[in-house]
């Protein structure tokens, strides 16, 4: 997929389901910290959850700094969205990538 993601951070929007949800499995599969949001909260406690089970079947433990930032995210907001940005970059202090699902 990627090469070198080592420390590399992904804000996934629209991770409850679909393309969102499956793009989210897949970076972190890939070693990408994601922050994930959408405006179905319990889909993304269920998506955090199935991501832990992915790094502990594969011998891998989710450590505390790559706890994913759940946020409830209107993508229609530009102020909600300005938001996540900043407080994901606050979290993590790292540059990160975006999509918009």
């Amino acid at each position: 997929m990627l090469e070198n993601n080592n420390g590399k951070v992904a804000i996934v929007t629209g991770a409850s389901s679909g393309i969102g949800y499956a793009t989210s499995l897949a970076l972190s599969k890939a070693g990408i910290r994601v922050a994930i949001g959408a405006r179905r909260m319990e889909r993304l406690q269920e998506l955090e959850q199935q991501i832990v089970k992915n790094h502990d079947e594969g011998g891998r433990k989710v450590e505390e700094e790559e706890i994913f930032i759940q946020r409830k995210l209107d993508v229609t907001s530009k102020c909600v969205i300005k938001n996540a940005l900043k407080d994901s970059y606050c979290y993590y202090n790292k540059h990160m990538y975006m999509l918009k699902s």
